[in-house]
Parts: structure tokens; sequence; C-alpha cells
């Protein structure tokens, strides 16, 4: 019998625990158009049939990204740079989220130079680039349940194929 009550326990501890992990988001590369000269936006759901999240705000996390100037040259920058907060709608099962976090977004070219979120790169006298490369990752922050919660995505990389990018889950291979 005390068995039988012990598994009983160990049972719905393990349910409960499984829904406690649905409670956190997943992000979703999209790679429906390789041949996008941008990067496509994140798609960011959460599994949970039960709660939703509430009030998320988003940022991009660029931890590298390599530019092809129109002169020929490679310009990159290689640590973290964070975009300020995006505000979204709540975020449900149903309802899921999309987020563009691509270094495209927030690059200005200006006097010959490469301006990424306040970070310059000498361009040398360069007047567009094109993204090579780039590693990312999106930051959460939401309420659920009342409390305010915070998640990182993994790392994702847009790397060249033949004819485009994709989307790759990890960090860059060198």
């Amino acid at each position: 019998m005390w068995l039988s009550v012990i598994l009983g326990i160990i049972a719905s501890v393990a349910v409960m625990y499984d829904y406690y992990l649905q409670t956190y988001p997943e992000f979703v590369e999209n790679n429906i158009d390789v041949s996008s000269p941008k990067a496509l936006p994140f798609s960011i759901q959460i599994p949970s049939i039960f709660f939703e999240m509430k009030n998320p705000q988003l940022v991009c996390s660029i931890d590298y990204v390599d530019f092809l100037t129109d002169n020929g040259k490679h310009v990159g920058f290689s640590f973290p740079i964070t975009s300020g907060v995006v505000n979204k709608a709540n975020i449900s099962r149903s309802s899921p989220g999309t987020f563009s976090c691509d270094a495209a977004n927030f690059l200005h070219i200006e006097n010959g130079e490469i301006d990424l979120l306040g970070y310059r790169a000498n361009g040398d006298g360069l007047k567009s680039a094109q993204i090579v490369t780039q590693t990312v990752r999106i930051g959460i922050t939401y309420t659920m349940l009342g409390t305010r919660r915070s998640a990182m995505s993994p790392p994702f990389t847009w790397e060249p194929i033949p004819n485009g990018h994709y989307w790759r889950k990890g960090e860059m291979l060198r």
C-alpha cells in the first residue's frame, strides 16, 4: 500500500513539473524563404494550454555579425550588443508572437562608417553593406501567474547557403 502512495506522489510531482516546464517560451527559427535577403522573424510560443505570457518585452542580443561592404571588405562585431525593448501583444499557445532579431534592423551607414546600435567601425568610405552571417539571441521578460519572469533563447546563426541564408540553432561554426 505504501508503495502505491509513494508512486502516486512521484507521478503527481512529475506531471506538475511537466506543466511547469511548459510555462517557458520556445523560440522557433523561420526558414520558409531562404532566398530572402533579410533574416526572417522568429516565432515565440508557449507550449502550455493553460497559461499565456502577458506583457512580453523582447530584446535582440547580437553576439556576432559580419558585413560585406560595397568595396569588398568584411567589417564585423564580435561582442554582444543589445537592442532596445520591444513590447508585444500577449503570447499564448493559440497566438504565438513573432520577433525580428536581425542586425540589419540596427545598421546605419553614416560618413563612410558602419554604426550598429552606437558601436562604430571604419568602413573606408562605404555606401552599403550586406550581412554575411550573424549570431543572435532573443531575450524576453513577461508576466505569468502574477510573477515577472525572464528567459533567453539559445543562440541562432544566420548562415549563407547557395542561393540564400537560413537560421541554424547554435553558435557560428568557425
